[in-house]
């Protein structure tokens, strides 16, 4: 989830971005990313579906 708020790619529609400037945006989002901020139901769906009981 958090890869997923950080990803300087997500609102272009090119994905063609140099390697360098991409990287230190995506580290300057995941500074500025509050964990507070999060509720849990995003946490839960990006956590994925619930597993199936074994048997």
């Amino acid at each position: 989830m958090a890869a997923k708020r950080t990803d300087p790619l997500r609102f272009q529609r090119s994905p063609d971005a140099p390697f360098e400037p991409a990287l230190h945006e995506m580290l300057a989002s995941a500074r500025r990313l509050d964990p507070a901020a999060v509720r849990p139901d995003q946490a839960a769906r990006a956590a994925g579906p619930p597993e199936e009981p074994a048997g």
